[in-house]
């Protein structure tokens, strides 16, 4: 009788140290902390009707918000030292026009995979205001901020 005791004890040990071990890796896997960034994005004083904003962080993390009327939001930034870049409709892809663009293509790849909806289809728009092209480079923008983890941090963007 105390050898099936034994037996018992000893495979439900194994299955708490199994199931130990899952959540120590899978916590060690876990998703990046994020932060909410939101704002106005303005040409020459008027808003930027459509095109896209890119947070880069010193660690490599990308997001992207949409610029829609003027306005953009994300609840999937990147948090610490942000860089950031504009890509106007009609300009091309930002992938394009960044040096980076390898680096910046992986890391969107591993959030695709890891869940996030990255889309890097370029938008096109004839009418689009000819925004500089330094605003297309993260390192040149000029634009850049600091946030935390689970901030909801406002930013907004004036181009001359």
């Amino acid at each position: 009788m105390s050898t099936g005791i034994a037996s018992t004890v000893a495979s439900m040990m194994a299955s708490f140290v199994g199931a130990l071990t899952l959540l120590i890796l899978g916590g060690c896997s876990g998703a990046s902390a994020t932060a909410t960034v939101s704002g106005n994005v303005t040409f020459k004083g008027q808003p930027l009707t459509a095109g896209r904003v890119a947070f880069l962080s010193e660690d490599g993390r990308v997001d992207f918000a949409v610029i829609k009327d003027g306005k953009y939001s994300t609840s999937q930034a990147p948090i610490g030292k942000i860089k950031v870049s504009i890509e106007p409709p009609g300009e091309g892809s930002l992938m394009a026009a960044n040096p980076k663009a390898n680096r910046l293509k992986g890391m969107m790849n591993r959030g695709k995979e890891e869940g996030y909806n990255i889309d890097t289809t370029p938008q096109k728009d004839k009418k689009a205001p000819k925004v500089p092209l330094k605003y297309l480079d993260p390192d040149k923008s000029g634009l850049s901020f600091d946030v935390k983890a689970n901030e909801k941090k406002t930013f907004d963007i004036e181009i001359p």
